[in-house]
């Protein structure tokens, strides 16, 4: 496998903006996930780092799960 061409499985890039409309407004978040092109839209930053950790989870979860199945 080409090293400069990494899987979804072992690689995730996402673009994450940050704005407002003025001074005082408060933030909108979006993350796009550059790879698949799924979008989401938070209102707080709390909801957005949520889902950046269950990215992380539900690679984690996978990678444990192959685990099992190669011992079995």
């Amino acid at each position: 496998m080409n090293e400069l061409a990494p899987t979804t499985r072992h690689y995730k890039a996402y673009l994450l903006r940050f704005w407002r409309n003025d001074d005082f407004g408060r933030w909108h978040i979006f993350v796009k996930n550059v790879q698949t092109g799924e979008e989401h839209h938070f209102a707080t930053i709390e909801q957005c780092i949520v889902f950046l950790a269950n990215v992380d989870a539900d690679y984690q979860n996978s990678n444990t799960n192959d685990y099992m199945e190669t011992i079995k």
